[in-house]
Protein backbone atom coordinates (compact mmCIF):
# COMPACT_ATOMS: atom_id res chain seq x y z
CA UNK A 1 0.00 0.00 0.00
CA UNK A 2 1.08 3.60 -0.94
CA UNK A 3 -0.22 6.93 0.00
CA UNK A 4 -0.29 9.49 -2.67
CA UNK A 5 0.03 12.65 -0.81
CA UNK A 6 -0.79 16.12 -2.44
CA UNK A 7 2.37 17.98 -1.59
CA UNK A 8 4.92 15.31 -0.90
CA UNK A 9 4.09 12.39 -3.74
CA UNK A 10 4.16 8.67 -2.97
CA UNK A 11 4.78 7.82 0.49
CA UNK A 12 5.44 4.29 2.19
CA UNK A 13 3.94 2.56 4.64
CA UNK A 14 6.81 3.41 7.31
CA UNK A 15 5.66 6.94 7.04
CA UNK A 16 2.21 7.35 7.18
CA UNK A 17 1.05 3.91 9.65
CA UNK A 18 2.61 5.06 12.97
CA UNK A 19 0.49 7.98 12.57
CA UNK A 20 -2.62 6.26 11.92
CA UNK A 21 -1.74 3.98 14.77
CA UNK A 22 -1.16 7.02 16.95
CA UNK A 23 -4.14 8.82 15.94
CA UNK A 24 -6.40 5.58 16.00
CA UNK A 25 -7.59 5.44 12.41
CA UNK A 26 -5.54 2.51 12.25
CA UNK A 27 -8.53 0.27 12.29
CA UNK A 28 -11.17 2.21 9.84
CA UNK A 29 -7.53 2.08 7.54
CA UNK A 30 -7.38 -1.52 7.85
CA UNK A 31 -11.19 -2.28 6.97
CA UNK A 32 -10.84 -0.51 4.12
CA UNK A 33 -7.56 -2.07 3.02
CA UNK A 34 -9.16 -5.32 3.57
CA UNK A 35 -12.14 -4.88 1.41
CA UNK A 36 -10.48 -3.40 -1.36
CA UNK A 37 -7.81 -6.42 -1.13
CA UNK A 38 -10.90 -8.69 -0.80
CA UNK A 39 -13.00 -6.93 -4.19
CA UNK A 40 -9.32 -7.24 -6.12
CA UNK A 41 -8.90 -10.95 -5.43
CA UNK A 42 -12.77 -11.57 -6.65
CA UNK A 43 -11.91 -9.42 -9.39
CA UNK A 44 -8.80 -11.70 -10.24
CA UNK A 45 -10.57 -14.96 -9.81
CA UNK A 46 -12.80 -13.99 -12.94
CA UNK A 47 -9.80 -13.45 -15.09
CA UNK A 48 -7.95 -16.64 -16.01
CA UNK A 49 -4.69 -14.88 -16.48
CA UNK A 50 -4.87 -13.83 -13.23
CA UNK A 51 -6.90 -16.37 -10.91
CA UNK A 52 -3.88 -17.94 -9.48
CA UNK A 53 -2.68 -14.73 -7.81
CA UNK A 54 -2.51 -14.64 -3.77
CA UNK A 55 -2.86 -11.46 -1.45
CA UNK A 56 -1.28 -10.75 1.99
CA UNK A 57 -2.70 -7.91 4.13
CA UNK A 58 -0.88 -6.98 7.22
CA UNK A 59 -3.17 -6.73 10.15
CA UNK A 60 -2.62 -4.40 12.92
CA UNK A 61 -2.47 -4.76 16.75
CA UNK A 62 -5.47 -2.58 17.49
CA UNK A 63 -7.60 -4.72 14.76
CA UNK A 64 -6.34 -8.29 16.43
CA UNK A 65 -7.50 -7.34 19.87
CA UNK A 66 -10.83 -6.44 18.20
CA UNK A 67 -13.36 -8.98 19.55
CA UNK A 68 -15.38 -8.46 16.02
CA UNK A 69 -11.95 -9.47 14.34
CA UNK A 70 -13.38 -12.95 13.34
CA UNK A 71 -16.76 -11.92 12.40
CA UNK A 72 -15.73 -8.27 10.20
CA UNK A 73 -12.82 -10.86 8.67
CA UNK A 74 -15.38 -13.44 7.44
CA UNK A 75 -17.79 -11.09 6.45
CA UNK A 76 -15.95 -8.97 4.40
CA UNK A 77 -14.66 -12.33 2.64
CA UNK A 78 -18.46 -13.28 2.13
CA UNK A 79 -19.70 -10.28 0.78
CA UNK A 80 -17.00 -9.99 -1.62
CA UNK A 81 -17.04 -13.08 -2.91
CA UNK A 82 -13.83 -13.52 -2.49
CA UNK A 83 -11.37 -17.17 -3.11
CA UNK A 84 -10.68 -17.74 0.70
CA UNK A 85 -6.83 -19.34 0.11
CA UNK A 86 -5.97 -16.80 -2.04
CA UNK A 87 -6.16 -14.39 1.03
CA UNK A 88 -3.09 -14.29 3.50
CA UNK A 89 -3.04 -11.99 6.77
CA UNK A 90 0.40 -11.59 8.44
CA UNK A 91 1.45 -10.94 11.40
CA UNK A 92 3.70 -9.74 13.31
CA UNK A 93 6.30 -10.99 16.74
CA UNK A 94 5.28 -7.86 18.87
CA UNK A 95 1.38 -8.80 18.37
CA UNK A 96 2.12 -12.37 19.95
CA UNK A 97 3.37 -10.30 23.56
CA UNK A 98 -0.43 -9.91 25.05
CA UNK A 99 -3.44 -11.84 24.95
CA UNK A 100 -1.48 -14.83 22.97
CA UNK A 101 -4.31 -17.59 23.62
CA UNK A 102 -7.11 -15.14 22.59
CA UNK A 103 -4.72 -14.42 19.09
CA UNK A 104 -4.24 -18.21 18.56
CA UNK A 105 -8.16 -18.90 18.82
CA UNK A 106 -9.11 -15.93 16.31
CA UNK A 107 -6.39 -17.48 14.15
CA UNK A 108 -8.15 -20.79 14.53
CA UNK A 109 -11.38 -19.44 13.52
CA UNK A 110 -10.48 -17.57 10.56
CA UNK A 111 -7.88 -20.33 9.56
CA UNK A 112 -10.99 -23.02 9.35
CA UNK A 113 -12.26 -21.55 6.07
CA UNK A 114 -9.15 -21.82 4.76
CA UNK A 115 -7.47 -18.18 5.14
CA UNK A 116 -3.83 -18.13 5.75
CA UNK A 117 -1.40 -16.59 8.10
CA UNK A 118 2.20 -15.23 7.36
CA UNK A 119 4.72 -14.16 10.30
CA UNK A 120 6.50 -11.48 9.36
CA UNK A 121 9.99 -9.29 9.73
CA UNK A 122 10.59 -12.66 11.77
CA UNK A 123 13.61 -12.26 13.62
CA UNK A 124 13.06 -8.89 15.35
CA UNK A 125 10.46 -9.01 17.57
CA UNK A 126 9.90 -11.03 20.91
CA UNK A 127 8.29 -14.16 19.87
CA UNK A 128 10.04 -17.53 21.10
CA UNK A 129 10.29 -20.51 19.66
CA UNK A 130 7.23 -21.60 22.08
CA UNK A 131 5.08 -19.43 20.00
CA UNK A 132 6.00 -20.40 16.94
CA UNK A 133 5.31 -23.68 17.73
CA UNK A 134 1.79 -23.34 18.79
CA UNK A 135 0.72 -20.51 16.47
CA UNK A 136 -1.15 -21.88 13.33
CA UNK A 137 0.98 -20.49 10.21
CA UNK A 138 0.99 -21.18 7.26
CA UNK A 139 4.26 -18.53 6.30
CA UNK A 140 7.71 -17.53 7.71
CA UNK A 141 9.10 -14.19 6.67
CA UNK A 142 12.74 -13.85 6.76
CA UNK A 143 13.51 -10.11 7.39
CA UNK A 144 14.91 -8.08 5.14
CA UNK A 145 17.48 -6.49 7.54
CA UNK A 146 19.26 -10.09 7.31
CA UNK A 147 19.03 -10.07 3.87
CA UNK A 148 20.11 -6.65 2.87
CA UNK A 149 23.74 -7.44 4.20
CA UNK A 150 23.81 -11.51 3.51
CA UNK A 151 26.42 -11.10 1.06
CA UNK A 152 28.83 -9.07 3.13
CA UNK A 153 28.10 -10.58 6.76
CA UNK A 154 28.65 -14.20 7.57
CA UNK A 155 26.40 -14.02 10.77
CA UNK A 156 23.28 -12.46 8.16
CA UNK A 157 23.82 -15.22 6.35
CA UNK A 158 24.15 -17.82 8.90
CA UNK A 159 20.70 -16.27 10.48
CA UNK A 160 19.13 -16.70 7.11
CA UNK A 161 19.72 -20.11 6.57
CA UNK A 162 19.06 -21.06 9.99
CA UNK A 163 15.44 -19.18 9.32
CA UNK A 164 14.76 -21.11 6.44
CA UNK A 165 15.96 -24.78 7.76
CA UNK A 166 13.90 -24.06 10.59
CA UNK A 167 10.97 -23.24 8.35
CA UNK A 168 11.13 -26.32 6.33
CA UNK A 169 11.64 -28.38 9.53
CA UNK A 170 7.96 -26.75 10.63
CA UNK A 171 6.57 -27.35 7.28
CA UNK A 172 6.08 -23.70 6.47
CA UNK A 173 6.63 -21.82 3.16
CA UNK A 174 9.48 -19.46 3.75
CA UNK A 175 9.72 -15.69 2.09
CA UNK A 176 12.67 -13.85 2.11
CA UNK A 177 12.10 -10.03 1.75
CA UNK A 178 13.86 -7.17 0.15
CA UNK A 179 15.85 -8.98 -2.27
CA UNK A 180 17.33 -7.09 -4.56
CA UNK A 181 19.85 -8.74 -6.19
CA UNK A 182 20.54 -12.27 -8.38
CA UNK A 183 22.93 -13.23 -5.76
CA UNK A 184 21.00 -12.22 -2.93
CA UNK A 185 18.54 -14.66 -4.95
CA UNK A 186 20.89 -17.39 -5.78
CA UNK A 187 22.22 -17.73 -1.85
CA UNK A 188 18.74 -17.88 -0.54
CA UNK A 189 17.79 -20.57 -2.92
CA UNK A 190 21.42 -22.35 -1.82
CA UNK A 191 19.71 -22.25 1.16
CA UNK A 192 16.39 -23.71 0.34
CA UNK A 193 14.49 -20.90 0.02
CA UNK A 194 12.13 -20.51 -3.15
CA UNK A 195 9.96 -18.00 -2.45
CA UNK A 196 11.16 -14.42 -2.53
CA UNK A 197 10.15 -10.11 -2.48
CA UNK A 198 11.65 -7.12 -3.47
CA UNK A 199 12.94 -4.91 -5.70
CA UNK A 200 14.66 -7.56 -7.92
CA UNK A 201 11.22 -8.70 -9.04
CA UNK A 202 9.44 -5.70 -9.50
CA UNK A 203 8.82 -2.12 -7.50
CA UNK A 204 4.89 -1.07 -6.38
CA UNK A 205 2.63 -0.29 -9.05
CA UNK A 206 -0.65 0.04 -9.18
CA UNK A 207 -2.87 -3.08 -9.82
CA UNK A 208 -3.76 -1.43 -13.76
CA UNK A 209 0.17 -2.59 -14.34
CA UNK A 210 0.07 -5.66 -12.33
CA UNK A 211 -2.85 -6.57 -14.59
CA UNK A 212 -1.25 -5.57 -17.94
CA UNK A 213 2.26 -7.76 -17.24
CA UNK A 214 -0.38 -10.39 -16.37
CA UNK A 215 -1.80 -10.35 -19.55
CA UNK A 216 0.85 -9.73 -21.52
CA UNK A 217 3.08 -12.86 -19.65
CA UNK A 218 -0.04 -14.53 -20.72
CA UNK A 219 -0.03 -13.64 -24.71
CA UNK A 220 3.59 -14.57 -24.66
CA UNK A 221 3.40 -17.58 -23.78
CA UNK A 222 4.84 -17.65 -20.20
CA UNK A 223 3.80 -18.75 -16.70
CA UNK A 224 4.45 -15.41 -15.05
CA UNK A 225 6.40 -12.29 -15.88
CA UNK A 226 9.96 -12.88 -16.18
CA UNK A 227 12.48 -11.52 -13.33
CA UNK A 228 14.46 -8.65 -14.83
CA UNK A 229 18.41 -8.26 -14.14
CA UNK A 230 17.76 -5.14 -11.30
CA UNK A 231 20.93 -3.89 -13.03
CA UNK A 232 21.08 -4.35 -16.79
CA UNK A 233 16.90 -4.25 -17.45
CA UNK A 234 14.11 -2.34 -15.68
CA UNK A 235 11.21 -4.52 -14.03
CA UNK A 236 7.95 -4.95 -16.25
CA UNK A 237 5.57 -3.31 -13.86
CA UNK A 238 7.91 -0.14 -13.42
CA UNK A 239 8.60 0.41 -17.16
CA UNK A 240 5.05 -0.55 -17.69
CA UNK A 241 4.82 2.19 -15.25
CA UNK A 242 7.25 5.00 -16.30
CA UNK A 243 6.07 7.77 -18.99
CA UNK A 244 7.32 6.77 -22.21
CA UNK A 245 10.12 9.61 -22.70
CA UNK A 246 11.74 8.36 -19.63
CA UNK A 247 11.29 4.64 -20.13
CA UNK A 248 12.72 5.60 -24.33
CA UNK A 249 16.56 5.54 -24.38
CA UNK A 250 18.56 6.36 -27.88
CA UNK A 251 20.61 4.63 -29.17
CA UNK A 252 23.40 6.69 -28.84
CA UNK A 253 25.82 7.77 -25.97
CA UNK A 254 26.73 11.08 -24.40
CA UNK A 255 24.63 13.24 -22.75
CA UNK A 256 20.89 12.22 -23.51
CA UNK A 257 21.76 8.35 -22.57
CA UNK A 258 19.90 6.97 -19.65
CA UNK A 259 21.04 4.56 -17.53
CA UNK A 260 19.68 2.07 -15.28
CA UNK A 261 19.71 2.23 -11.42
CA UNK A 262 20.84 -1.28 -9.91
CA UNK A 263 18.07 -1.08 -7.22
CA UNK A 264 14.72 -0.17 -8.92
CA UNK A 265 15.78 -0.81 -12.59
CA UNK A 266 14.38 2.99 -12.92
CA UNK A 267 16.14 4.83 -15.31
CA UNK A 268 18.05 7.87 -15.77
CA UNK A 269 20.00 10.71 -16.97
CA UNK A 270 24.10 9.66 -17.14
CA UNK A 271 25.92 12.58 -17.52
CA UNK A 272 29.89 11.67 -19.32
CA UNK A 273 32.48 11.86 -16.26
CA UNK A 274 34.80 15.17 -15.90
CA UNK A 275 38.14 14.22 -17.23
CA UNK A 276 41.55 16.28 -17.11
CA UNK A 277 42.72 17.50 -20.40
CA UNK A 278 45.71 19.55 -21.88
CA UNK A 279 46.11 22.02 -23.78
CA UNK A 280 49.06 24.33 -25.18
CA UNK A 281 49.27 27.80 -23.14
CA UNK A 282 48.95 30.83 -24.67
CA UNK A 283 51.88 33.80 -25.03
CA UNK A 284 51.58 35.01 -21.49
CA UNK A 285 53.71 34.27 -18.68
CA UNK A 286 53.47 31.21 -16.44
CA UNK A 287 51.74 31.08 -13.53
CA UNK A 288 52.25 28.76 -10.28
CA UNK A 289 50.69 25.36 -10.24
CA UNK A 290 47.30 25.04 -8.38
CA UNK A 291 45.59 23.04 -6.27
CA UNK A 292 41.85 21.84 -6.10
CA UNK A 293 41.56 21.43 -10.31
CA UNK A 294 42.57 25.10 -10.28
CA UNK A 295 43.82 26.74 -14.40
CA UNK A 296 47.40 25.66 -13.69
CA UNK A 297 50.47 26.15 -16.14
CA UNK A 298 53.37 23.67 -16.59
CA UNK A 299 56.59 23.76 -18.72
CA UNK A 300 57.27 20.73 -20.53
CA UNK A 301 61.07 19.95 -19.34
CA UNK A 302 61.99 18.42 -22.72
CA UNK A 303 61.38 21.05 -25.43
CA UNK A 304 59.91 23.86 -22.99
CA UNK A 305 56.72 24.01 -24.59
CA UNK A 306 54.34 25.46 -21.80
CA UNK A 307 51.06 23.47 -21.37
CA UNK A 308 47.69 24.28 -19.32
CA UNK A 309 45.49 21.70 -17.57
CA UNK A 310 42.23 22.28 -16.85
CA UNK A 311 38.71 20.21 -16.12
CA UNK A 312 36.16 19.99 -18.60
Amino acid sequence: MRWQHPSRGLLAPGEFIAIAEDSGQIEALGRWVLQTACAQLASWSRDPDMARLRLSVNISVRELRDPRFVQHVLGVLERSGAPLKQLKLELTESMMLENFDDTIAKMNAIRAHGVGFSLDDFGTGYASLTHLKRLPLDCLKVDRSFVRDLLSNPRDAAIARTIVALGHNLDLIVVAEGVETEAQRDLLQSFGCQAYQGYLFGAAAPVEVLNLAAHSAAQRGASAPAPASPRYAPSPWAVAAMPPRVAAMPPGGGADARARTPRTGLQRPCRRPRTWRRRRAGRHGACPRAAHGQRALRRSSRTGVRWRWSRR
